[in-house]
Formats: structure tokens, sequence, C-alpha cells
């Protein structure tokens, strides 16, 4: 089996020859007391302690100051330590040898020769040098506080976590966010029925459970909510991470399948510019440029600025997306132990919705006979989505006794659309079919029903205040923090007086109008005619008639990371309180009055718990088990069963999951296994998401739509992940995901033991990137190897215990690099092939089988320009 084969691969993989001994001897913890101050005389204190020879241009450290270093660390660990906002970075270029540059450099010159570095001055094991240092992208796991509100290496942290750095993204050639997504194994993106399209709202599946949208996203460690909060524009990220499993400890309500975070640009101490610009074989376009430095002398106050501008052409005709943003960050660094950071983000994603490519004839029960392009809308429909994030952080470090980190965060999203469908589909009695002649009926979906404009603003902010003591023997990594979020949000409805017009509704009992007489011209499938819809002014009669609905969190967490006096086990012990408030707003019962519903009010308040043990193994692997849970209130408070009773009990979840983890390549790269069981109850999934009327209010009612409660889920699986440079030579983002995830305990009957709709069981993502020559000039080629797998899914079992499967895929993507020095700077070329088998695969939601098709990408070719200096 395809998927057996590349797993034996993968492990065959990580038998690779190393130099244990000086990779053991780099790994070894030594106790540093290293106070703040000059980074130039902290470099030499830490390379007496540590005996490894350091190389760097002294010239470049400037005043560069550091926070110093306390404690028993290995090299790896105390350099990241040591170098954290100092605006440099460190890499192994031998067993006992480290290089210091800035941090991210992008030098055309090439490395120094030995005659260059002949006569430099060695002292106490480290040797200055007056050349530059050339830098080489790199894929290494970067350290994050997202899993424990502490700044940790990813191998000691009792998590999985996954992290996708700028450089990795920019040479798979991800086309947009949900791709990155999806190259982390065992994560699946899913079209929803949402009629804004699935280029801007997909759903998230992470170990079989969908993320939602309300409080799962976080943007620089902070909490984002729904509208704007997932769809972001890579080009003004530093990072995405992936922490596996509950984290409603620090983040509030919360799913318990894991918590994206998106890591912002940030400004950098070294001045650094960059231009970019790329095509591909369908047509599409862009560029980005992005300048950082320091704004005064002393270097205390740096400046990041990122605009970016792309047209993407997508596979069906007249279909786009048209994403433009800028970033702005300003640091203020008046001192090692004291920095604040303000970001702010403006990002604007135009784009034609996609839904149905095709559709079976509810007359003839075929597709319809259109080409794989064929469009079905009008000229004129639009998803458009603007956003403004503003984000602020501040940490203060006094000692490694106590340190206060505060942040907030504001956003306004905004969206409206416009979208033309093909009508029926068994709602409202009007097939899904086409006449004699091939012309088929549709309809504009902007109407009651589909809240063409929505407004949300976000806030939340928070403090944490952490330091570490000893006592009896035990270290204590101390945490004390709190948050608080706060979501509004409304939408703008077409009285249904107007939206009669143009709905699916062949009879109204109070229509202005003949229903349906500003329906789209019905389109001919053998000679379509496209063009602009002549009702889009209806969209100004939108009424924002019904208030702002409101949902607030509240939560507050304690934590403790023991190290006992062996100084290589830990035990973590955590808990969190969080409140959940949501007010529900009544929608509106007669449009001519403007009267509505009453209004709803869900208050939720829980515990979780967190417990972990880790011990290391050696000075690179470690073995951990750990536990947690988190509650998440139901997506809605209109959320109705069959007997059209209200469902209001909490989503709660619980994990438990034991791991390895070992360093590779002097910390560049990591390997992680974990298994785990993730559990969920109280789950409200959709009956009839595809062939409800939301205008039939009567429980019982054919086309009534309603949701069944699972009381029980289960995900038991397996991961492996191997990332970062394995090798000076060879860099990798690897894994592979078993999921058995199964419906244990329902009132839909004929769900009960099977598998969770849309979620595969088996997964696996590999990217390769080899250096292949590196020349004495300073140039090099590369070369990039890719594959994904995908096993097959279901969408659902019928009474007969009968589903549809949606086959499994798998796609190859290749790419080749060059960089070169040129003038005072560097070009690099890149070129990328993706699907370069061109196979055809679908939507995970929408599928030859399920009645309703949304193809995947074809084979597309990708070029990219890019000049630092």
């Amino acid at each position: 089996m395809p998927l057996a084969a590349a797993l034996l691969a993968t492990t065959a993989s990580l038998a690779l020859p190393a130099p244990a001994d000086a990779q053991e001897s780099a790994a070894a913890r030594r106790d540093y007391a290293i106070p703040a101050g000059n980074l130039n005389a902290a470099l030499l204190a830490f390379a007496e302690t540590s005996g490894v020879e350091i190389v760097y241009d002294a010239t470049r450290l400037g005043n560069a100051r550091t926070r110093g270093l306390q404690g028993p660390h290995s090299v790896a660990e105390g350099l990241a330590l040591l170098l954290e906002g100092t605006g440099f970075t460190y890499r192994f270029t031998g067993p006992s040898t480290v290089s210091i540059r800035p941090r991210p450099p992008r030098q055309a010159s090439p490395p120094p020769s030995r005659a260059e570095t002949a006569g430099a001055v060695k002292l106490k094991g480290m040797t200055v040098v007056d050349s530059a240092i050339d830098d080489e992208e790199t894929y290494a796991p970067a350290p994050t506080s997202v899993a424990t509100k502490i700044e940790l290496p990813v191998r000691k942290t009792p998590f999985t976590i996954n992290q996708a750095s700028e450089e990795l993204i920019e040479e798979r050639g991800d086309v947009n966010i949900f791709e990155t997504l999806e190259n982390f194994a065992g994560v699946t993106t899913t079209s929803t029925n949402a009629d804004i399209g699935q280029g801007i709202s997909r759903s998230i599946q992470v170990r079989g459970f969908d993320l939602g949208g309300a409080g799962q996203t976080l943007v620089n460690g902070q909490r984002a909510y729904s509208l704007g909060s997932q769809n972001r524009d890579a080009a003004n990220l530093e990072r995405v991470e992936l922490l596996r499993g509950p984290a409603a400890l620090y983040y509030g309500a919360a799913q318990p399948g894991g918590v994206i975070n998106y890591v912002y640009k940030r400004p950098k101490a070294t001045a650094r510019y960059a231009v970019k610009a790329d095509v591909d074989s369908e047509g599409s376009y862009g560029g980005s440029i992005d300048l950082t430095g320091p704004i005064d002398a002393a270097g205390t106050l740096l400046y990041r600025a990122v605009g970016n501008y792309s047209r993407y052409e997508d596979d069906q005709d007249h279909i786009f997306s048209n994403p433009v943003s800028a970033l702005a960050a300003l640091t203020w660094s008046p001192s090692p132990e004291f920095s604040t950071t303000f970001t702010y983000e403006y990002y604007d994603f135009e784009s034609v919705p996609e839904q149905e490519n095709n559709k079976r004839d509810g007359t003839t029960g075929e597709y319809f006979p259109v080409p794989r392009d064929f469009f079905w809308g009008n000229l004129n429909d639009r998803a458009v989505r603007t956003s403004h994030t503003l984000i602020w952080d501040a940490k203060w470090t006094p000692s490694d006794a106590l340190k206060v980190s505060a942040y907030a965060n504001f956003q306004r999203a905004d969206q409206w659309y416009q979208n033309t469908r093909i009508a029926g589909g068994g709602r409202a009695g009007y097939p899904a079919s086409a006449d004699a002649d091939g012309n088929v009926p549709r309809y504009v979906s902007m109407g009651r029903n589909s809240s063409p404009e929505t407004e949300r603003e976000n806030l939340s902010f928070g403090l944490d205040v952490s330091g570490r003591f000893e006592t009896f023997g035990l270290g204590h990594d101390w945490l004390v923090g709190g948050g608080y979020g706060q979501t509004r949000s409304r939408s703008s409805y077409i009285p249904s007086y107007l939206s009669c017009l143009f709905g699916q509704s062949t009879t109204s009992n109070d229509c202005e109008g003949e229903p349906r007489s500003l329906a789209p011209p019905d389109l001919n499938i053998f000679d379509p005619v496209h063009e602009d819809w002549e009702g889009a002014y209806l969209l100004d009669e939108a009424i924002f008639a019904v208030p702002w609905d409101k949902r607030e969190d509240y939560n507050l967490y304690v934590q403790d990371l023991i190290t006992l006096p062996n100084d290589t086990t830990r035990v973590m012990l955590a808990v969190g309180w969080s409140r959940f408030e949501n007010l529900g707003r009544g929608g509106i019962s007669n449009w001519r009055t403007l009267e509505r519903n009453d209004d709803t009010r869900n208050d939720v308040e829980a515990w979780s718990p967190r417990f972990a043990i880790m011990q290391d193994i050696g000075d690179s692997s470690t073995i951990y088990a750990s536990f947690g849970e988190s509650f998440q209130p139901q997506s809605s408070l209109t959320l109705n069963d069959i007997d059209g009773e209200l469902i209001l009990d909490p989503e709660r979840g619980r994990q438990y999951e034991i791991g390895y983890k070992r360093d590779l390549f002097y910390g560049e790269g990591l390997l992680q296994v974990s298994l785990f069981r993730l559990e969920k109850e109280n789950v409200a999934r959709a009956a009839n998401p595809d062939t409800c009327d939301p205008n039939v209010v009567t429980p019982g009612a054919p086309l009534y739509c309603y949701y069944l409660l699972d009381g029980l889920q289960r995900s038991d699986g397996l991961e492996i992940s191997l990332s970062g440079n394995i090798t000076s030579w060879w860099s990798a983002s690897m894994g592979y995901s078993y999921l058995d995830a199964t419906v244990v305990e329902s009132n839909d009957v004929n769900n009960v033991g099977k598998q969770i709709p849309y979620v595969p069981e088996h997964s696996l993502t590999l990217w390769n990137r080899w250096t292949l020559f590196d020349w004495a000039d300073g140039s090099n080629l590369g070369a990039g190897v890719g594959l994904k797998l995908y096993d097959r899914v279901n969408n659902g079992f019928d009474d007969e215990g009968e589903t549809d499967w949606n086959p499994s895929y798998e796609l190859v993507d290749v790419g080749l690099y060059y960089t070169a020095p040129l003038a005072a700077g560097q070009v690099k070329v890149s070129a990328q092939i993706k699907n370069l088998f061109d196979a055809t695969y679908y939507d995970r939601r929408r599928y030859r089988s399920s009645g309703a098709i949304v193809w995947g990408n074809k084979r597309r070719a990708f070029l990219n320009l890019e000049y630092r200096f």
C-alpha cells in the first residue's frame, strides 16, 4: 500500500549517520551565571563555560545587550536564551563550533576563506573575524510559549507542537494559509455550505475534531475570534504554529483538537530589505516588499514594514482571489530587561465565491455535462472581507525570578458577498435540473437567511507573571495569569418581501413583485452567457435590524513546572478557571414591523486541569505523558434538535497523550512521536445541511433543519513528525498521522461506531529540501520534493449503514532553488510544480458520489524571484 510504503521510507530515513559524541557534547548541560549586559562580554563568558568555539563578526554586535543566562542549559538552549531579543541567532558549523549571525540576515558575501580567517584572534574558545557570516535558510524549530505560556524549546514541551517557518512556507509554495495547515499531517480543511465561498471560509479539523471559529485561533499567542481569525496572509507571518490537544487552560473556551497560532513578523535589530515577485502558469501574479531594521543609532527603536499584493486565478473560469495586505510594527527596547511591540495589519481579501463546480441533475440523476472549469455564477459575484488588526505586547524581565508579560489586541472585520448558485437541490420544491434545451435555473444568495453583510469586533487582553525559584532542591518555574476576551457581531438581512424576488422560492405570501422576477437568467450548459446580475443594487436594502450579539470569556490560571533534583525529571501541575457568557439575539419574526424573537443567554463556567511528567533521556531526548481538559459552548444559541428544542449543553473534551521527542543536528531538527486518546462530549452535528430549507420552521417537517447530538466522540491516534534541519544539506517537514476517530454515543444510531465524517484515517505529508551544489562565489542550488497522501473519507452513514466514500488521493510537488550574490545583496530564484502528475481529487465534503463536486487543484507551475539586501 502507498501509505505503508511511504511510512516505512520515513522511518528508515531516521537512521542517519551522525557524529553522536559531538552532538552529546554540544547537548551537555552546564551551569551558567552570566549577568545582563554587553552581548560581546556575555558571549565570551559563555564560550569559557561551554568550551565551544564561537565565531562571529565583532563589529556587527555594536552595543547589543543581552538579558543574561542563569542555571543549567545545553549549548543550544543557552545560546537561544542568551541571544533572545538581541537580533542575533546561532548556527552549529561543526561538532564544537558555532557561528553567531544577525537574525534573520540575508547576506550576499560568501563564507570566509581560510586565508581570511588565518589571522583571526582566538580568545578562550572564541574566534573573532571581520567578515560577514553567510546565512542559510532554515526550517529549524523555534522556542515557543504557545503550549505552556513559558518560552521553552519544543523538545521540552509535554505536548505535540508543529511549526511552519516563513522559509518553509515559501519554498514549499503554499498557495494559501489553508494549504499550510494541511501540510501538518492529521490536519484537514473542508468546505462549508457558507455562501461566502471556500476561499474565505473552511472548517479546520485537528486530531479528528473541528476547531470551530470562536476563540480557537491565536495571533501572537493572543486569542482572536471567528470572522477574520483564520484566513490570514502568510506574507505577514514569521511562522505558523499548531498546538495539538486541549488548551482551554490558557485561552478560555476552546475545542479539544488543538489551537493554531499565527506569529506575525517582528522588527529586527539588523537592517534587511526584501523584494519579491511571483507568477504562475495560470496567469496569477503578485509581489511583496519587506523592510526592517533600527530607527535610532542605539538600536532601541526598531521597525518592520511589509506590503503584499497578489491575484490568484482559479482553475474555474471567472473565479479569482485578490488578497492585499500591509503590516507595520514598531519595537521599543530601552534596555535588555524591557521590550514592547505595537503591530498593525490591514488585510483585504476579495474573491469570487466558489461553491459547487458541478451538481447532479435532479431529473436525470447524472452530473450536468459541463467541463471541469465551468462557471455557474454571475460576473459581479463577490466575496469581500476586510480586517484591521492591532496587537500590543510588552515584556519586563528584571531577573529569572520575576518576568511580566502583558498583551492586548483589537480586530475589526467586515465582510459582504453576492453568490449565484444552482437553484433547487430539494429545497423549496425547486428541482436542480436542466430543461430540454439545457437551461439550468439559478438563484442569488444574498437574502433573508444568508446575511450578506457582517461586522465583527474582537478585543482581548491578558497578563502573565512568571518566574523561577528553588526550594528543597526542587526548581519551580511558576506562572500566574489571566485573560479576557470579547467579541460582538451583527449581520444585515434583506427583508423577506425583497429577497423573494431573487431567491429559490416560487411562492411567497408577502412579496413586492413576482417571486423570482429578479432571479438571474437560467444558464445554458451548452452555450453559457455570463453577465452581471442586475439585482445587485438590492444589497443597499439590507438592514441591520438585529442588535449586536456578544460573547465574553474570562479565565484565570496557575501553573508550576517542577524540576526534580536530578535535573532530568520535570512535573507540570496546572489548573485554570474559565467563564463564558453569550448573548444571542432573536431573529426577525415580522419584516414589516421588524419584530424580533426573544434573545437567548447562555452562561457557562468550568475548571480545566492539566498535568504532565517529562523525563530527559541523555541530553537530547525526552519522553513525556500529559493530560488536559477543555470546554466549549455550542457554536450557536439557535441549534435545535428534531423536536425543536434548543441544544445548549456545552461540549467538553479531554486528552491523554504519551510521547517521545529527540533533538537532531545540534538542536536544529526535531523528531516527535505521540500516542493519544482524545474525547469530546455533547457534540451537535447538522443532520441535513445540504437538503434542509431554513425557511421551514415546523419541527418534524420534511425540510426542517435540525441537529443531532453525539454524546461522545473519540479519536485514538498515532502521530510521527520529523522537521527542521536534519543535516547541513537536508531540511525537511514530514509527518504521518493515524486517526481512529469514531462516534461512540449518539442519538443518531446509524453513526454509532462509525468513522467521523470527513476525517481520513491515514494521512502523510512529506517535504524534503536538499542543497545540491555550493559554489565558491557563495551561490548554491537546491531542490525540493513533496508528497501528500490522504485516506478516503465519508459523509455520514444512512439508515442502512451505507455511506458515500470520497476516495484517497496522492499529490506530488517539486521545487528548484538557485541563490547567488548580486551587488550588495542576494538573489533567489525559485520554481515549483504543484500536483506534478495532475492527479484528480475532490474537496472532502463535495465529491463525485456526494451529489455535488468541488474539484481539487490541477497541476500548476510557479516562478518566484526574490532579492534581499
